[in-house]
Parts: C-alpha cells; structure tokens; sequence
C-alpha cells in the first residue's frame, strides 16, 4: 500500500506505514505483466480497508489543492513587474531582434517554398477549423431567399428518364419551378451536347421561350465559356452564367476573366477584373435581385454598372444550421438528416462539438465524421416534389438553383462543414453570403505586413519576458503567443471578414524558434565539474 502511495502521490500516510520503493521502469525493474497484477492485488487489498483508504483519498486531495493553489500563487512573482521596464530597455531589443530573426525566416523558408506542400496544408487547416467552430452562429438572414432543386436518379426514374434526359426535361423542370413565381432561376447543368437520337430539341427551346415569356422569371444558365455551345443560349429570356474557372484554387470568384476560364492556365492568379470578365452564378444572380429592387441593401456603385469592388474572389462561409422548412414540411428524411434547432444554447453546443471532434480528429477517425452537418444549408427540394402540396408556394420569391446528385456525375464539392456535397450547394453558399455581406463578404487579403507586425510584437514582449525571468516562464510565453495568434486571427475573422491567420503554423514555428534559442543558452552556459 505504501508502494502505490509513494508511486502515484498520495503522500501523508502515517509514519509505521512500511513503504517500497517505486519500480525503476528505465532500470527495468518492471519486467512483465506480474508487476501490474501485484499493483492490482494491492489496490484491491487496501480497498477493503475502506476507513484507510478514505484517509489517504483526503490527505492526497488535500495535497494536490494546496499544490494547485501554490501554482496559482507562483504568477504572483515579483519579477513580473520588471517587465514593463524591460520593454524599453537596449538589451530587450536586441534580444528582440534576435528572437525576431529566429520567427521570421523558419516562417518566410515555410511560405515560399512550401516544402511537400506542408504549409499550405496546415494553414488550410487553420482555416477549416474556424470555418467549422463559427458556422453555427452563420447568420440566417438570407437563408429564406434561396433554395436548391436537385436532380438525382430517383427523379429520373419517376419520370422515366435516363442521364442524360430529353432536351424536354429541362424545360419541363424549369416551368414547374417558374409556376411557383422565384425571383431568378439558375440551371446549373451543362447543356451543350447535341444528340442526334434525341429531336426535342427544337421544340424545348420553343416551349422554354413561351414559359419564360409567361412567368417573367430569368433564367440563368450554366456556362464554362462565352456560351457558345450552350444550346438554350440563343432562348429570349436566357442569361449566362460562368459555372467553372482556373486559378483560384479554392476560392470562388465573382468576376472570370479570360486568362481565369475554364480549363486555362493563369500564370499568376490575382484580383483584377479584365474587360472581358462574365459574371459567374452567384454574382449574376446577386446582381439580378440588386436590379430589380429585391434587394436593398446593395451599394450605390453596383447600381451604377461598377462592380470594381467585387474583383476580389471570395472565400465562402458555410452556414451549419438547417432550415426550418425542412422539419416543418418533412422535405428530406428524417435518416438522411436531423435539422438543428437555431437557439443560442444550442449553436454553442454545436460550436463546442465541432471543435471537440476537432482535437480528437488524429485520435478517432470517424470523430471528425461525428462533427459534421449532415444536412445541406440551403433549402432543398426533390425534383419529384415539386408538384407535391408541401412544395406549394416554397419557392415564392427565392432564387432557386437547379443541380444533380448522381452517382455517375462527379459534380462535388469540399465543404469544412459538411464535407462533400453537389456542386450546385457551391453557388447557393456564395449567394448566400453576398446576400448577407454584400460587399463585405470574405476575401483574403496581403498578409505579409500583418505577419511582420506580428512577430516584433510577439518578440517584442518574449523578450522582455526572458530578461524578467519569472516563475512559469514557459507557461507565459506559451500563453502570450497563444492569446495574440488567437485574438489577431479572431480579429481579422470576425471584423474585417478576413480568413483566419495560419494560427496553428505561427504557434508551432513560435516553439521551435524558442526551443532553439533555449538550446543555444543551454550550449552557451559553462558546465559545472
């Protein structure tokens, strides 16, 4: 018994206690499973001495409270009020600039040469993990005026078609979402291909003029270029759309230009907008409500033809909560989602669940599946539903994006908060967020300053901790770095609409650099004969 007191620190026994010393494991004292069935035998021995055990629970916690407080109170050295002194004194400086250096060139070697694509992956990464942690509170103010029709081989199978389906199909899809009288429509299908085997063609694009003529809904159609292949271009009513680009990698422009279209090779991937750019889907359709008066909170510039501002491509955010139409008329199964509840307790439970499978993503696999939305943002119908009385007036004043969730069309894309989803949810985010920001939306932005800034001040202030030299200096520096990383990346996230700074990257290159100048002290301090 006193063995395991001694071993696991429950100390205070009383003193007639006989007590063994602690197996050496690095001496190799603990040989084999023997050794752990002897601990166990003890522990079960003194657990039926239970007045003992009791005892020696309370001096342990006793002692373990009073090591907390000592901890606690150890911040409270009196070498931490040099610190402001320290701060404008020579020889912070020039410790300063030493850590500077050491933060600095690990960060700029990381940023330009990327080495097997580490960099970039961890600050990807970074920026998943905020995306995830704030979609819960993703405001819903344009949630109501957007929804997705999808296309998958059910609705193909109840109409009795096959991919690809008659040129009448579309047209029969667009009428029964026009009846409904949206604002705008967008069929994010590629329609390009003529078959010789199919002859509808014709009478499609006359039947699609009629009906855009009757509704007077715009219809947006999908394209990768100036919409010379697309075959229901030439159809009064009609507008384009581009649907795909180069060179942004994960971010979604506004504006294409000609270097940036489909299936180019930009050589340097910037913000301009060239005479020649098309609108891709959710910008043509944000313009379209901006137009029309549907939307009022668009700025003087776009309503004068300037779309200068909208040249930087943006980074989406993913909203988390579901609709609350999907519940409220059972629009999807209850086994292919569980809309959440939008209440602030339950968007903090949501945040703090997503963050939690976050950390134990390297340790559980399927964690970080458990953390994921299983369910679209947007407002979604079946194809097939559209006729059904649970659809009826839905679609009334939205815009509407038709896409396809096939097995056989590989039209995905990567969500941090939902993970793979139909392309068409893609477009449906971004208008979102220009509904919601407008002009502000998310945009990166030049951060090689803001990383200069960053580092003097992060060694600006080590510096003037490791001259103080207090109690936990290891513990404070840590924070610090922890806290400015952090609230630097909160402030640009949440103020400027910015992506979060690579905090994860900053802080591991934070330890290195001060393991390598504790190091070099260490190689530097005479040893002691």
């Amino acid at each position: 018994m006193g063995w395991f007191a001694t071993c696991f620190g429950w100390t205070g026994m009383p003193s007639g206690n006989h007590q063994e010393p602690c197996p050496d494991v690095a001496s190799g004292q603990m040989k084999g499973i023997e050794d752990y069935a002897r601990q166990l035998a003890k522990l079960i021995l003194m657990c039926r001495r239970p007045r003992q055990l009791l005892h020696r629970v309370g001096v342990s916690f006793v002692r373990r409270w009073q090591l907390m407080l000592g901890y606690f109170a150890s911040f409270r050295d009196e070498r931490l009020k040099t610190v402001p002194g320290n701060l404008v004194a020579w020889a912070t400086v020039s410790r300063m600039f030493v850590i500077f250096v050491a933060l600095i060139i690990p960060a700029w070697l990381l940023e330009v040469v990327d080495p097997f694509g580490l960099s970039g992956a961890v600050e990807r990464h970074s920026q998943q993990i905020v995306q995830k942690i704030a979609a819960p509170f993703y405001p819903t103010t344009a949630q109501s005026r957007i929804a997705v029709v999808l296309i998958d081989e059910g609705a193909l199978a109840v109409r009795g078609e096959s991919w690809p389906p008659r040129y009448l199909y579309y047209e029969e899809v667009v009428r029964r979402i026009a009846k409904q009288r949206p604002s705008a429509i967008f069929l994010d299908v590629l329609v390009e291909d003529r078959r010789s085997y199919d002859s509808s063609l014709p009478l499609a694009q006359k039947a699609l003029e009629e009906t855009l003529k009757e509704t007077g809904v715009p219809l947006y159609l999908a394209v990768l270029d100036g919409g010379e292949r697309n075959l229901f271009a030439k159809v009064p009513g009609t507008h384009l759309a581009m649907a795909g680009w180069s060179g942004h990698g994960a971010d979604y422009p506004l504006l294409v230009d000609g270097p940036h279209r489909f299936g180019a090779m930009p050589s340097v991937s910037d913000n301009r907008c060239g005479a020649d750019s098309l609108p891709t889907a959710a910008f043509a359709l944000y313009r379209q409500l901006c137009e029309r008066g549907e939307n009022k909170s668009c700025g003087e510039a776009l309503a004068q033809g300037d779309t200068g501002t909208f040249c930087a491509p943006m980074v989406v955010q993913w909203g988390y909560n579901v609709a609350p139409q999907v519940r409220a008329r059972d629009l999807l199964a209850a086994s292919q989602c569980a809309p959440s509840e939008v209440s602030p307790g339950t968007r903090l439970f949501d945040s703090a669940r997503i963050l939690w499978s976050s950390l134990l993503a390297s340790f559980d696999k399927e964690s970080e599946a458990q953390g994921r939305q299983t369910c679209p943002y947007t407002l979604t119908v079946r194809e097939e539903d559209l006729s059904s009385a649970r659809v009826r007036g839905l679609l009334k004043d939205r815009v509407v994006l038709v896409g396809t969730s096939l097995a056989g069309i590989h039209d995905l894309v990567a969500s941090p908060v939902h993970g793979q989803l139909p392309g068409v949810y893609l477009h449906a985010m971004a208008l979102d967020n220009l509904l919601t920001w407008d002009d502000h939306y998310f945009a990166r932005a030049e951060g090689t300053p803001t990383l200069l800034v960053l580092g003097l001040l992060l060694a600006w202030v080590s510096a003037a901790l490791i001259r103080a030299n207090p109690a936990r200096l290891d513990f404070l520096l840590h924070a610090f770095a922890a806290v400015l990383v952090l609230g630097v990346s909160a402030f640009f996230y949440l103020v400027l609409h910015r992506p979060p700074l690579d905090w994860l990257g900053l802080l591991l290159i934070f330890e290195l650099a001060r393991r390598i100048l504790e190091a070099s002290a260490n190689r530097r301090q005479p040893s002691v004969n």
